[in-house]
């Protein structure tokens, strides 16, 4: 779990119980990256060393001052990765632009990667499924002809 502020990183790490009259089946500590635990990135060849703690930092630390700093450092590492793995770096800037939604991040990841286009016809994982959707929607829709 990615968490962006302290307080509800903290919380979410638990231990949540589950049992039923003070007898406990089972504990559960989920691994939470947050603020708390991840590093500010901030430069981009940390970050094109490892570009998926680049992104996960960029997530925790969205409603950080250093965001902007951040997200320009993972926009050009991605863009130096995808020169040599296009697939990789396309995977990243959709991961980022989903996970960081209609926050003032997520704006400013897309205002600043509004040149980077991974959809339509880049064959990624989301653009082949929907595409296999509509084929097979449209081979269903066909009315069956018998041979003569």
């Amino acid at each position: 779990m990615v968490c962006q502020d302290r307080a509800t990183a903290k919380w979410a790490a638990g231990p949540f119980d589950c049992g039923t009259r003070g007898w406990t089946a089972q504990r559960t500590c989920p691994l939470v990256a947050g603020p708390n635990n991840l590093p500010v990135i901030i430069d981009a060849r940390t970050a094109a060393k490892n570009p998926a703690l680049a992104v996960l930092s960029a997530l925790a630390h969205a409603r950080s001052p250093e965001c902007d700093a951040i997200l320009e450092a993972i926009g050009r590492a991605l863009q130096a990765l995808h020169e040599t793995d296009p697939e990789t770096a396309g995977y990243f800037f959709e991961f980022l632009e989903i996970n960081l939604g209609n926050t003032p991040a997520g704006e400013k990841w897309r205002r600043d990667m509004s040149f980077v286009s991974y959809f339509p016809g880049r064959g990624t994982v989301r653009e082949t499924a929907y595409l296999e959707g509509k084929t097979e929607a449209r081979r269903k829709a066909r009315p069956k002809t018998v041979p003569r």
